[in-house]
């Protein structure tokens, strides 16, 4: 019996934001002419066709999804592409590395609302071995943003049936900065941003860094977001509040619980990010 792959609903909204998408043709478009290209995380082999269009001698992508692949696959037929675009169907960590040529760029779109979350560091570490010396990551990096939260007024209090629940409205307010009221309508959360980090850095280092902001002081938990970078071309992963539609990233909270510390540190424990209160 064959398992079946499961397809995500984000795919939908990864495919119709259109904001992502432009912003993708375009770093395409700047780096890639007359460069062979492996695209890691092909999904349904857009990236890969805009390639091409944009004057890539060669593609060569991967998609583990076996149903993702399969619609790449049909993608790239149609578009009449066999002969410049390779497809495998799996993980890039198991390509052979002498299976394919020497790549002068290698395309990635492996971030999810935490940006290391899909194993990012890793399958770019490990596309080292078909990287020519001079070869680049697209994007090239990312920069880490941040909002203090601070509010303990949720939204909509907790009752029913006459029974009101006053204990978990109180812990709520403290924990859940997404449910809570904006106390001062029209304003927003000052936002901050870390150093820039290239994604050779990072296949390099990893991440580590510590924060020391005096407006962390109170707070009780930060919202986090990043951009993602190609030289002076920047895009806002997920945009700070509520969600934003069309959107398939959404910002991420770490509760300080109202520690009175100013310093942050951001840093990654097994690929995944963590943050620590001193």
């Amino acid at each position: 019996m064959t398992a079946l792959s499961p397809i995500h609903a984000w795919h939908y909204d990864m495919l119709i934001d259109h904001q992502r998408n432009h912003f993708y043709e375009e770093i395409i478009r700047k780096n890639c002419k007359d460069k062979i290209v492996l695209e890691i995380g092909a999904g349904s082999g857009l990236m890969s066709v805009l390639a091409i269009r944009h004057g890539a001698k060669q593609v060569i992508c991967c998609e583990a999804n076996p149903l993702l692949a399969k619609a790449a696959e049909l993608l790239i037929r149609r578009m009449g592409l066999e002969d410049k675009i390779k497809l495998i169907q799996g993980f890039s960590t198991d390509i052979a590395t002498d299976s394919i040529p020497k790549v002068d760029m290698v395309l990635h779109e492996l971030f999810a609302s935490d940006p290391f979350a899909e194993d990012v560091i890793h399958s770019l570490r490990d596309a080292k071995r078909f990287m020519k010396p001079d070869a680049i990551y697209v994007p090239e990096g990312i920069q880490l943003t941040y909002q203090a939260v601070k509010g303990h007024e949720l939204r909509q209090e907790l009752k029913f049936a006459g029974i009101e629940l006053t204990e978990m409205t109180q812990l709520l307010g403290q924990v859940h900065p997404a449910l809570r009221n904006n106390k001062t309508p029209g304003t927003q959360n000052k936002t901050y941003f870390l150093p820039k980090v290239s994604m050779e850095s990072l296949v390099k280092n990893s991440y580590d860094y510590l924060e020391t902001n005096p407006d962390l002081v109170g707070v009780d938990a930060i919202e986090l977001t990043y951009m993602i970078y190609d030289g002076e071309k920047e895009m806002q992963a997920a945009p700070f509040g509520l969600l934003a539609e069309n959107r398939h990233w959404s910002t991420i909270f770490f509760y300080k619980t109202n520690l009175p510390s100013d310093q942050l540190q951001f840093c990654l424990q097994n690929e995944e990010m963590k943050l620590a209160v001193f």
